[in-house]
């Protein structure tokens, strides 16, 4: 199994450049032995969007489907991520493609920080069908204001497009964010069954020192200092 993750021009200085370590720490000291690797991105005109972060989150995808098809079993994480314990089990599921889903009752349904892909032909036709409806609604800004209301951002708001309006042959599953990508959501209920942390938001903002630490979210955030004190 591959961790695979992305970054944008990362230094020793800069917020995401910890980001990056802390999970690369958090991978080569939590998982079973899965082999992790990071893939540095330049942005480039033909993927430059007035949103500077669709145009950013469109550039990353192209990348994760590249890295999808490199073989085996393959999980593509944000670098705000953090792993906890072995994600390996998730491939003993049934399906091609796994996405996380947000707690019920949450405005936006999917979060698109962790991807699971099998190397299954239909897992790669998929990926390729994601990638071209993100470019669709990355170059008709019309169109993708409603995607983008209901899911979030340009990924998610080009997977939810695929989900609701493609015709795919993949085995599609959505496993709970609780346990694989605990978000701002999910961080005051964490248990021995959470494997991935997404820092993100207050969380991350506190991590930082921006803001204090809160009560909801105090558990995640000292197993991110932890990782980030052994760097």
């Amino acid at each position: 199994m591959q961790i695979v993750t992305t970054y944008f021009d990362v230094n020793t200085d800069d917020r995401y450049g910890t980001l990056y370590r802390v999970l690369e720490r958090s991978v080569n000291k939590n998982s079973d032995g899965a082999k992790f690797r990071g893939v540095k991105l330049r942005m480039s005109d033909e993927h430059y969007h007035p949103i500077k972060a669709c145009g950013y989150n469109t550039l990353k995808l192209k990348e994760w489907v590249m890295q999808s098809k490199c073989g085996g079993n393959v999980c593509l994480v944000d670098c705000d991520m953090m792993l906890l314990k072995s994600i390996s089990c998730i491939f003993q599921l049934d399906f091609d493609v796994a996405f996380t889903k947000r707690s019920y009752g949450c405005r936006l349904p999917i979060n698109c920080g962790v991807v699971f892909v099998k190397p299954t032909d239909r897992a790669y036709a998929f990926m390729d069908m994601w990638y071209e409806s993100n470019m669709k609604l990355f170059k008709d800004q019309k169109l993708h204001k409603p995607w983008r209301e209901k899911y979030g951002g340009m990924n998610q708001a080009s997977l939810g497009y695929v989900l609701e309006n493609c015709n795919y042959s993949a085995n599609v599953i959505l496993i709970p964010c609780k346990d694989w990508n605990s978000c701002d959501d999910d961080w005051e209920n964490m248990d021995c069954d959470t494997r991935l942390i997404h820092v993100k938001g207050k969380l991350r903002r506190a991590c930082f020192g921006d803001i204090p630490v809160e009560d909801s979210f105090r558990g995640a955030y000292n197993k991110w200092i932890e990782i980030k004190n052994e760097l």
